[in-house]
């Protein structure tokens, strides 16, 4: 109990923020960006660590990022981006599957992939990918945490797009500007 209180404590603080998060994006706020500098494959293991014990040990997880790779950004929003991303693509694959974040080299940016095996969006949640209530890709979803990622992406300064998806598997692209190497 005394090992998982942290893990818990830190899940509710994340929920809370969460829904903090989407009364914001209702209202249309941007969120106030708290700038550091931050090691990625740490922050993808942090992900891992909150989506892997929810799906049981069906889930593959690789964390292919090297451990040279860093940003300068508000982690805690890169945190949910890619923790929105990884529980998609979690429900993507309801038996089991892989999950897999690897970066790919380019000038002055960090471009972050996450791959899944599952079985693709449907056609309704790739056209409406990006729209808070329309992009859901599962019954009763609202396509909110698309909406929610994506525009924590453009706030800094980068992006969020679809690479591929089909019967093998979806791709996603995340571009962040590197920034500067020191931190704030």
């Amino acid at each position: 109990m005394r090992r998982q209180a942290p893990t818990l404590v830190a899940a509710i603080d994340r929920a809370a923020a969460l829904c903090e998060d989407a009364l914001r994006f209702a209202r249309a706020d941007e969120p106030e960006l708290r700038l550091t500098r931050f090691g990625l494959a740490s922050l993808v293991d942090d992900v891992r660590a909150a989506v892997v014990p929810t799906l049981g040990s069906a889930l593959v997880w690789r964390n292919e990022v090297g451990e040279d790779v860093s940003l300068r950004a508000d982690r805690d929003q890169i945190f949910r981006v890619l923790l929105n991303l990884a529980r998609n693509a979690a429900e993507a694959m309801p038996a089991a599957g892989e999950i897999r974040v690897s970066t790919e080299p380019s000038v002055g940016m960090v471009t972050i992939l996450i791959a899944d095996s599952g079985t693709g969006l449907p056609s309704k949640a790739r056209q409406n990918l990006f729209q808070a209530f329309a992009g859901g890709a599962r019954p009763g979803g609202t396509g909110l945490d698309l909406a929610i990622a994506r525009e924590l992406m453009l706030g800094h300064g980068g992006e969020l797009a679809l690479v591929t998806t089909g019967a093998t598997g979806t791709v996603f692209r995340i571009t962040l500007p590197q920034g500067p190497a020191q931190s704030s």
